[in-house]
């Protein structure tokens, strides 16, 4: 059975949609093929969004940031999940090779201001609100899956 494919594209594809990603590899194990992409892609990952995902022991280190026009036209995904308001205003709804479409808003954490300290705290809570959002969307898949699978009786 063929993997269903995500596609999740932020902004700069340097924090939140790498910490979505991790938590996707993570929680859904070889069920999801993930992909990350921005529209506006960072020469790098966010370095405290590498450090708060380490220290639940989640890697994020090595992906790259992407552009998106690397994959939108050019492969098909059962899922697009955007996770700014710039992303989702700018992948057009008519967009090819996109099956479900999903937007989950959520803060940038990149943004904070203050000390490191204050920093971090915004970078985990972002971190714990993705993860409540993957984990939740995760086991829904993993139940549609199971039930188009399951011959009729």
């Amino acid at each position: 059975m063929k993997r269903p494919t995500v596609l999740i594209v932020s902004t700069g594809d340097s924090c939140r949609s790498q910490i979505a990603a991790g938590f996707m590899r993570q929680v859904a194990d070889d069920l999801l093929d993930v992909v990350t992409a921005g529209t506006q892609p960072a020469a790098e990952l966010h370095p405290l969004a590498v450090k708060i995902m380490a220290e639940i022991k989640v890697d994020i280190a090595a992906p790259k940031p992407t552009a998106a026009s690397e994959y939108l036209g050019k492969r098909q995904f059962d899922y697009l999940i955007t996770l700014t308001p710039e992303a989702e205003a700018q992948i057009p709804p008519s967009q090819s090779g996109i099956g479900q479409r999903l937007h989950w808003p959520f803060e940038n954490p990149a943004t904070a201001e203050g000390t490191e300290f204050e920093k971090l705290r915004s970078f985990r809570q972002v971190r714990n609100e993705i993860a409540y959002h993957v984990k939740k969307w995760v086991e829904k898949v993993r139940t549609e899956l199971a039930r188009a699978s399951t011959p009729a009786a």
